[in-house]
């Protein structure tokens, strides 16, 4: 992993704190892109209001298949703050998801699906609706759909463009 920047990170990008908004970084290489990925957090955070838990624990989950530390740490903090128990933390974190509650379990055996078959969700390119989706419902579906990729690709991000810490802070927004 990287702890110098493949790119220059401009000064508005450092928060007081010294943590840099991955953001302002786009925003100063990429602008269109940085657009873009406003309009899908912009799409996206309501969705996710719904179904703070699941969310966390999606992200969660998405995290621990990246391998990146700081995302580990971050989205345990989160789930811990959303109120999950340090117990179902460590179910998700391990995919073990018997007893958890059955929004939340639906939710991570979605990302699992999307995951493992990011361009064919049904498997084996069976043409039928997963029934994660039908169990979730289009709207919490769409949100956690919009969950796992957004993670998923912001990790890529973080690497790609050398911002993926030991000790170098990065801040990817909800």
């Amino acid at each position: 992993m990287s702890t110098t920047p493949r790119v220059d990170v401009p000064d508005r990008a450092y928060r007081d704190d010294g943590v840099i908004t991955m953001g302002e970084v786009i925003e100063e290489h990429a602008p269109a892109l940085a657009a873009a990925r406003r309009r899908y957090f912009d799409t996206l955070l309501p969705l996710t209001a719904a179904e703070p838990v699941a969310h966390e624990l999606l992200r969660l989950a998405t995290a621990e298949l990246t391998g990146c530390r700081l995302c580990r740490n971050q989205r345990s903090a989160a789930a811990a703050e959303a109120g999950v128990d340090e117990d179902v933390i460590a179910r998700a974190r391990e995919r073990r998801y018997e007893g958890l509650d059955q929004r939340a379990r639906t939710a991570l055996e979605l990302g699992d699906r999307i995951r493992a078959h990011p361009g064919d969700l049904a498997g084996a390119g069976d043409p039928a609706t997963p029934p994660e989706v039908l169990a979730l419902g289009s709207e919490a579906a769409t949100a956690m759909v919009m969950t796992t990729t957004r993670a998923l690709a912001d990790g890529k991000a973080l690497v790609a463009l050398g911002l993926e810490p030991e000790g170098y802070p990065v801040q990817v927004p909800a």
